[in-house]
């Protein structure tokens, strides 16, 4: 490993490289942190010994830089300084420093310190090797989720259209068993078709967050009630709000988080007409809580969680259609944001969906 020794003292520069050697290391020096600075632009090293006193850039300065500016993973920083005051170290752990060893130096205190480092850059290597892994599994699955739902409709079109045709041209010829097949394969594949179109959408709600820009939640909601015109005239639905703040996201995925749960208050009603009522309000200094407030049928308590899963239905295709995909989506979307999104409700009394997105 090329382990970065900087020090404006020649002699702890040979001693330290002297050290490294015998562990098996290569040290690369620099008397001054200007140098060293140059060498961390140059290269990578994993771990760098500074000490704090120099002229120009000193050590703090030094390792405030590397932390902030060289973006090559992470690096183990041991400060060296005749300082002992609590203040001091404070001061040199804020600026980034991972350990200290005081001035002047024993062999054995800097090997273990040394070997400590090197533990944990293992286990940061690890963890960057995992992490690489699960992006790595997430974009093979979001491809697959991509071409399975798009390969899976053009027979899906295929067994549609060859059941209409026979439904068109040998309707009066078939018997009334036959008939109810037929409409039976129509009604399936339609079905499966909105679970494809859903699928896709979940499986490319992560790409989306490319485009993340400051919008208007106010324009994000009106496109979805747009969107949504024609149910809610049919089932004389009434949404009020209040003027509603901007937020930086990506604009379809705010408005279809507006779409998918207006659209679910509109289609578990009560007998009454949906009345639907969406606010916003700072929750902290770096969040907004949104709330959209329903007169439905309600979610039982223990089920609460539940309607948050992929597939997961509370009710079957003949009392409410749907594919089972749309809360999924929506907490998928607030959780690219580093949001929570959950239900309060109480069985025949309506629900309020809130969910937290950043300022």
């Amino acid at each position: 490993m090329k382990v970065l020794t900087v020090d404006d003292d020649q002699t702890v520069r040979i001693r330290l490289r002297r050290y490294l050697q015998e562990w098996g290391h290569e040290a690369v020096e620099a008397n001054s942190g200007e140098k060293a600075w140059e060498l961390c632009k140059q290269g990578r090293y994993p771990m760098a010994i500074v000490d704090w006193m120099m002229p120009g850039v000193d050590g703090v300065e030094l390792i405030k830089r590397i932390r902030a500016e060289t973006g090559q993973g992470y690096v183990y920083l041991i400060m060296l300084t005749m300082r002992s005051e609590m203040k001091d170290l404070v001061e040199g752990m804020d600026a980034g420093a991972d350990d200290f060893i005081t001035k002047p130096f024993d062999k054995d205190e800097l090997y273990a310190r040394f070997r400590s480092g090197e533990r944990i850059l293992g286990l940061e290597n690890r963890l960057e090797a995992n992490i690489n892994e699960l992006r790595r599994s997430n974009e093979d699955l979001q491809q697959f989720a991509y071409a399975a739902s798009h390969d899976l409709k053009e027979p899906l079109r295929s067994i549609s259209g060859f059941a209409q045709i026979l439904s068109d041209k040998f309707r009066q010829n078939l018997g009334k068993e036959a008939i109810e097949c037929i409409d039976y394969i129509n009604s399936g594949a339609l079905r499966m078709g909105a679970v494809i179109d859903d699928l896709l959408k979940y499986s490319r709600v992560s790409a989306a967050k490319q485009k993340v820009a400051h919008v208007e939640s106010q324009a994000c909601l009106d496109n979805a009630l747009k969107n949504l015109a024609a149910a809610i005239e049919e089932n004389g639905a009434t949404v009020t709000h209040p003027t509603l703040p901007s937020i930086s996201i990506d604009e379809t995925h705010l408005t279809q988080l507006f779409q998918n749960l207006i659209g679910n208050s509109i289609k578990y009603r009560n007998d009454e007409p949906p009345e639907i009522h969406i606010s916003a309000e700072l929750d902290s200094g770096e969040r907004i809580r949104f709330n959209v407030r329903d007169n439905g049928i309600g979610i039982p308590e223990q089920f609460q969680k539940d309607v948050f899963q992929i597939f997961r239905r509370l009710h079957t295709q003949e009392e409410y259609e749907g594919t089972g995909i749309g809360l999924s989506i929506c907490k998928k979307i607030v959780e690219l944001y580093g949001g929570q999104i959950w239900v309060e409700s109480l069985s025949g009394k309506g629900c309020n969906f809130l969910f937290t997105l950043p300022a």
